[in-house]
């Protein structure tokens, strides 16, 4: 069984209606190009085959992520959205319904409808529901889509292996990822042919440490062969290379396959490659080249009033200021300038070369995109832990050069565990393990079967250390010390299990703290975990909204 060790949710999740701004959103040119949007995600919709149709004027909730096999924290982000958005819209028709069940009083439920009611009679239009919601794919980010790790048990001992499925071998070697181009962004990867990804996943699992690695239910398995046979499946059911024409477009599919067969969630994507070809994109584009210095001065303050977001300043140069774009191209991304050498500023590469405004290649930096999806793009945005954390930084920068208050940002993650079938300890553990070996070589005596069955030799021992220190000769207190050492060493021979136990004990402790720290990982594709594990997570999200 997988285990739901924490659920975190900031705010917590009751209240995310109040932060619904749909009204506010609505209004001026934050919400000019919306109709953009809605046309993006249906084109997805139909090209792709995944999720619903979102109707123009519907308020949109959304969150985001890279394109991978991620984490169960990155999964209760979708889930919180897909739970709390159905709620929040059974809620707003006014069908009396409520997650938690509850009837009359002022209870957070019922404040959580009223809110949401209002928020749909000011928006002109539906709150929630699957058709309102969203994600976007980081598909501007170079990670490795189709890598990796799992948990390997050799006998006693927890560690784990990287797989990166897309070299068709299964098994990168040290920290090469050789399914993928180091620096290239996953939305100018060429897909990945399904026989390479099958061919990869054959081979893990087919290694036999990683086959036993995982109890689920009770039994021994890596997941199980049911969760790799559905991985499998939606391999083999992906479109050919004339959709999926990358890798994070075959992640979103193969992902939106799996959410959908084991939690009955699909949703609509947009990739942030695609932002360029919408009208807020490109004004924005214009406005930070025309307005490049206050721009990133303003981006810069932000980043070091938040150190702990780890978020890197922009470089300023007397005439070239760095912007928080990139230029995707095949061989990799490029950082992209203000050039201010001439009377018209211009957009460059970090080699010099003019871009154009309007260049497919262009796509928005982390913070960009954040401000992209909650000043344009939906009304309520719903972040994992770190993006929590790197948004704070967004809202300063954004607030400070932009003069403007962005829509909703929210937070949900959780810990979902794996339970192993090993040893695991801690320090202190392997300190009182150490203590015990120690104890019961000397102290035989004090263990109850030995009392039991040896009451002479327990009452000769206690006799001599009780009276030893009334004797100050040398000599015969020596005596006395080899009587001790020879009354355990008699028992030593008569109990020799109870010194093994003890030894064993101390040795799968040591295992244990070794084990420690891979056993307690919370970041496990979660495509690997049992079906209880994930349905614990969903009802426990649920149960968050009552």
């Amino acid at each position: 069984m997988s285990t739901v060790d924490r659920l975190i949710f900031d705010p917590p999740i009751r209240e995310w209606s109040l932060s619904l701004r749909a009204d506010a959103v609505r209004n001026g040119d934050q919400m000019r190009g919306r109709d953009q949007w809605v046309q993006l995600i249906n084109r997805n919709v139909s090209r792709l085959g995944i999720g619903t149709s979102v109707e123009d004027g519907r308020v949109l909730l959304a969150t985001g992520h890279q394109a991978g096999l991620w984490h169960p924290g990155i999964l209760a982000k979708f889930l919180a959205l897909d739970i709390w958005g159905d709620a929040l819209k059974k809620m707003a028709r006014g069908s009396g319904e409520n997650s938690g069940g509850h009837s009359g009083g002022e209870n957070r439920t019922t404040v959580v409808g009223r809110t949401a009611e209002k928020t749909e009679k000011k928006a002109g239009g539906k709150v929630g529901g699957g058709e309102g919601v969203f994600w976007v794919v980081a598909d501007q980010d170079a990670n490795a889509a189709w890598t990796f790790e799992v948990p390997v048990v050799r006998g006693d001992e927890l560690t784990t292996r990287r797989v990166d499925l897309a070299k068709g071998a299964g098994v990168a070697v040290g920290n090469m990822w050789r399914g993928a181009k180091t620096g290239v962004a996953t939305s100018r990867q060429k897909a990945v042919r399904a026989d390479v990804l099958l061919a990869g996943l054959e081979t893990l699992r087919a290694s036999s440490d990683v086959g036993k690695s995982v109890v689920e239910g009770g039994d021994a398995g890596f997941g199980n062969e049911e969760q790799l046979d559905l991985l499998a499946d939606a391999i083999k059911a992906m479109p050919d290379e004339s959709v999926l024409e990358n890798q994070a477009a075959q992640l979103a599919w193969v992902l939106d396959y799996l959410m959908r067969e084991r939690l009955g969630i699909s949703m609509p994507v947009v990739f942030a490659s695609q932002l360029n070809g919408l009208t807020p994109m490109r004004e924005l584009i214009t406005a930070m080249r025309d307005d490049a210095l206050q721009c990133v001065q303003a981006y810069n303050t932000a980043v070091r009033q938040y150190p702990e977001a780890g978020m890197t300043r922009l470089r300023i140069d007397p005439m070239h200021v760095e912007l928080p774009l990139w230029r995707l191209h095949d061989q990799g991304r490029d950082r992209v300038f203000a050039d201010m050498a001439d009377s018209k500023t211009i957009l460059v590469n970090d080699r010099g070369d003019e871009v154009a405004i309007d260049d497919a290649g262009l796509a928005p930096r982390a913070l960009l995109l954040t401000a992209l999806m909650r000043g344009y793009g939906c009304d309520l945005f719903i972040h994992g832990t770190g993006g929590g954390v790197y948004d704070q930084v967004t809202e300063q920068w954004w607030s400070t050069w932009r003069g403007e208050k962005l829509s909703a940002g929210v937070v949900a993650s959780c810990d979902l565990r794996m339970e192993f079938d090993v040893p695991v300890a801690d320090q202190t553990a392997v300190e009182q393990a150490v203590w015990r070996a120690h104890h019961v070589r000397h102290n035989l005596d004090q263990e109850s079967v030995v009392q039991a069955n040896e009451a002479d030799s327990v009452a000769q021992k206690r006799a001599l250390l009780r009276t030893m220190d009334d004797d100050r000769d040398v000599t015969r207190r020596a005596k006395v010390f080899e009587q001790i050492h020879a009354l355990n060493d008699a028992l030593a021979q008569r109990y020799p299990a109870l010194i093994q136990q003890a030894d064993t004990a101390l040795e799968r402790a040591r295992q244990g703290l070794l084990n420690h720290e891979v056993a307690h990982r919370r970041d496990w594709f979660w495509g690997l975990y049992d079906d209880a594990g994930l349905q614990s997570l969903r009802g426990a999200i649920a149960k968050a909204i009552q």
